[in-house]
């Protein structure tokens, strides 16, 4: 992969000017885009934005996914009407040149709670927009609000010295949890909602002037941490929940003693018996709508093009020919088990959808009561979650099959080659394959490929789209 030569600069948010006290995300941070923009620089690198915990560092934050509300522009709550100016007038004399976030804490989140407020009074407000990002964003949002919320009805304390049956997370404790904090909850999920608004439409004007942001991660969650103890089974935590060992370095020339950084360790061999799947679901790459388009070519592709490159495949000198050959089974292509083979992936959305919809269904309850119970992620995923979603396997197999079935003989049978007049792109690559042009069968069916992609990645970009803005 090849990149343009850029030049760019390092700014974490909370270090551009502002009244408030800390940098945000407000209209200063408009400017510094323009500035960016008509300086040349086309890079803008910024440290973690999550919500910071011990020490305010953003390497120790309670949450990989989150967003830090601190960073919330109090310029755009009063714009979006979420505050009055009333609520701005006794506002505080911060340091202008660093951040005082001992005094800045306090008062912002009076702020937050004041638009909390205003926002619960008027059940109309954003509603459809707030719980379209709650739903969107639940794989990891649910967990941390609940999270907050505990670490707030216990004074602040990390969550291993709250109760144990919250630390263990106890089925009966959470839900005991979600009733008794249910506005707090609630109040947390919105001032994720507020960040990601100004987060969001930040990024969209930094595109439109031709600036990338480029991220930072930690590349290890903090112990006090939402992820760490909504998922103690994929760290090495004792019984107890705390950490066996932590991280750090050793001594080097800088350290003598080296360093003793205090964050889980990730258990990885428990993390691969569940397919990554902690990293994946909450993974917001292109990469998933790239797989998930993929999946869903055979819906617009024509059988003759998936036909011609599973033949091709198949073939003595394609990777499974040669495969299967090499293991003595011989070749696959004009063969009752290719013929299933073929059938198999060319069915493969209407099976994988009603599955996607099954589990996303399922929600983390009964995953979380299997926790309590001692059950490992691979022990929850075989005998708690497969089985709750065995609608989904049926409904997949039956589409599957139907489809099938029903597939063989629709071209032919509903025509549409009528010599010097039409030409069906299927049928004209089949007679290609036929008189071994090989050339030209690659180049439609090419062709239909990567229209057939892009079409379907088109229509999945622009629903996104569609959504953010609506959103």
């Amino acid at each position: 992969m090849t990149f343009q030569r850029s030049s760019g600069i390092l700014l974490h948010p909370t270090s551009l000017p502002g009244p408030y006290g800390i940098g945000d995300l407000g209209p200063e941070a408009f400017r510094f885009v323009d500035f960016l923009a008509e300086s040349g620089v086309r890079l803008w690198q910024t440290l973690p934005l999550g919500p910071t915990g011990y020490g305010d560092s953003p390497y120790q934050c309670f949450s990989a996914f989150a967003g830090n509300p601190y960073l919330v522009s109090p310029d755009f709550l009063l714009r979006d009407d979420y505050l009055h100016p009333n609520d701005l007038v006794e506002k505080p004399n911060f340091p202008t040149r660093k951040v005082d976030f001992g005094r800045i804490i306090p008062w912002k989140l009076n702020l937050l709670e004041r638009a909390y407020l205003r926002f619960s009074s008027d059940p109309a407000r954003d509603r459809g927009s707030f719980e379209r990002f709650c739903a969107d964003e639940s794989h990891w949002l649910d967990d941390f609000a609940l999270f907050m919320a505990l670490k707030e009805s216990n004074g602040g304390g990390a969550w291993d010295g709250w109760p144990a049956s919250l630390r263990k997370r106890e089925a009966s404790a959470l839900a005991q949890a979600r009733a008794d904090l249910s506005d707090s909850i609630q109040r947390f999920k919105f001032y994720q909602f507020l960040f990601f608004q100004q987060w969001n439409a930040l990024r969209a004007q930094a595109n439109s002037r031709g600036i990338k942001i480029v991220g930072d991660i930690p590349i290890f969650v903090a112990y006090d941490s939402a992820d760490a103890w909504a998922n103690p089974d994929l760290f090495f935590f004792d019984e107890d929940c705390r950490p066996t060992v932590v991280a750090g370095v050793p001594p080097d020339i800088f350290s003598p003693t080296g360093q003793l950084w205090g964050n889980p360790l990730y258990d990885w061999p428990k993390h691969k018996a569940t397919g990554f799947a902690w990293w994946l679901a909450r993974s917001k790459s292109w990469w998933k709508e790239v797989v998930g388009t993929v999946v869903a070519l055979p819906l617009v592709l024509p059988p003759s093009v998936l036909g011609f490159y599973l033949l091709v495949a198949m073939g003595p000198n394609g990777p499974l020919g040669m495969l299967t050959q090499g293991l003595g089974w011989g070749l696959l292509s004009f063969s009752f088990w290719g013929l299933l083979i073929g059938s198999i992936i060319y069915s493969l959305p209407f099976v994988v959808q009603p599955l996607i919809n099954a589990f996303e269904t399922l929600g983390q309850r009964p995953l979380e009561a299997a926790a309590t119970l001692r059950a490992g992620p691979l022990d929850a995923f075989w005998n708690v979650a497969l089985p709750l979603a065995r609608p989904g396997y049926l409904t997949g197999a039956v589409m599957g099959f139907a489809h099938t079935l029903g597939e063989f003989g629709v071209v032919l049978m509903i025509g549409g080659n009528i010599p010097g007049e039409t030409k069906v792109l299927s049928i004209a690559i089949y007679d290609y394959v036929e008189t071994l042009q090989w050339r030209e069968a690659h180049v439609l069916a090419a062709g239909m490929l990567v229209f057939s992609f892009l079409v379907i990645l088109a229509m999945t970009v622009i629903d996104r789209r569609m959504r953010r803005r609506l959103g």
